[in-house]
């Protein structure tokens, strides 16, 4: 895309296209390299921002980030439920294909049982990650509580006296 088009503005286009679509690869090309646009465009998760003159090296590079992604996608998202899922390279979480937002612990609760969803993470792992040796079984007993009133029912499952497992379709 371009910033300035005939119809509407460039941002405001892949503004529309991100309430829908969080995954599509988006390359702005533009001569426009203002601070105010460059800011904009970093809320919109695009592969590049070019600057004109354009330069097929430039472009190449871009698309081939682009490209990755894509190839990757796939195996970096996890079905929590039929209506929810967890983006592991973006570290968001999407109920209807709505951003989810989670406070710092809650992300890094989800994060370490998503990277490791073949397992159960141990309250020892969890201890050591979130809470750096300080947990608490009050602290960790909550945090679990308001994590999963974000996810659907019974995909964090606790494995008494083990940890947690988070559960993936």
């Amino acid at each position: 895309s371009d910033i300035q088009m005939p119809r509407l503005n460039g941002l405001e286009m892949i503004e529309k296209i991100r309430k829908k679509d969080k995954t599509t690869q988006i390359i702005i090309t533009t001569a426009h390299l203002k601070t105010e646009y460059l800011l904009r465009a970093v809320e919109l998760q695009l592969v590049k921002y070019l600057g004109k003159p354009l330069y097929e090296s430039e472009l190449i590079g871009a698309l081939k980030t682009a490209l990755a992604f894509m190839q990757t996608k796939e195996s970096s998202t996890l079905l929590l439920g039929e209506e929810y899922s967890y983006d592991l390279l973006n570290r968001s979480l999407f109920h209807q294909e709505e951003f989810v937002k989670l406070n710092a612990k809650e992300l890094q609760l989800l994060e370490i049982c998503a990277k490791n969803s073949k397992r159960v993470v141990t309250y020892s792992e969890l201890n050591n990650q979130i809470w750096e040796g300080e947990m608490s079984e009050y602290a960790l007993s909550s945090l679990v509580k308001d994590l999963r009133k974000k996810l659907p029912k019974g995909s964090l499952e606790n494995v008494s006296g083990v940890g947690y497992r988070l559960k993936c379709l």
